[in-house]
């Protein structure tokens, strides 16, 4: 059975909640890769970078944040952008 992050994307026009095996995020300083049990982390999103992820048995997704901050604890990841 596979572990799950739960991803919610916040904007101010939207509220999506998903279950994903892995989020791959680029900040100003470089790419990071979050998977399950990833330690507690706050980062900005590079400006108009993707975030891609991936859903059981679907193909690997992505999301175009204009501007935004990313953060993960206890298996739950936030992306609050515009």
């Amino acid at each position: 059975m596979a572990t799950l992050i739960e991803l919610s994307i916040v904007t101010p026009t939207e509220h999506k909640v998903l279950q994903v095996e892995w989020i791959e995020v680029t900040s100003p300083t470089g790419i990071f890769f979050v998977a399950y049990d990833h330690a507690p982390l706050v980062s900005l999103i590079k400006h108009k970078a993707p975030i891609s992820f991936k859903e059981p048995g679907k193909e690997v997704d992505h999301y175009e944040a204009e501007n935004g901050v990313f953060t993960v604890s206890t298996n739950k990841a936030i992306l609050l952008c515009t």
